[in-house]
């Protein structure tokens, strides 16, 4: 269930000075914790945390692994580094080098 209360009392809130601007408030199983960040991975740890799930264990890098590739692409710099710039070269080599269809080489005026 959610539960939207608007705290701004103009059109934007962009200067509001209310004590209670930009705080989301998260409640499960008569837990409640406020936080006033909306970036998904705190989110996801606050509403975790709330649930009583433990947080995932942390891959073999510490950095945002992303979602939902969390495997490393095989092959993936091979093929934008190497075929995808041939594949262009060889396309733009070949338009350039056909002769166009209709473009009056030989053509009776």
């Amino acid at each position: 269930q959610v539960n939207v209360e608007y705290a701004a009392h103009s059109r934007t809130g962009l200067f509001e000075a209310g004590d209670h601007y930009g705080e989301i408030w998260y409640q499960m199983d008569g837990r409640r914790v406020m936080s006033r960040s909306t970036t998904e991975p705190i989110v996801i740890e606050t509403v975790l945390s709330l649930a009583g799930v433990p947080q995932p264990a942390e891959g073999k890098d510490a950095t945002y692994a992303g979602h939902p590739l969390t495997t490393q692409p095989v092959g993936a710099a091979w093929f934008y580094y190497m075929a995808w710039p041939a594949a262009v070269l060889l396309g733009w080599w070949f338009h350039e080098t056909t002769p166009a269809v209709g473009s009056g080489r030989g053509a009776r005026q």
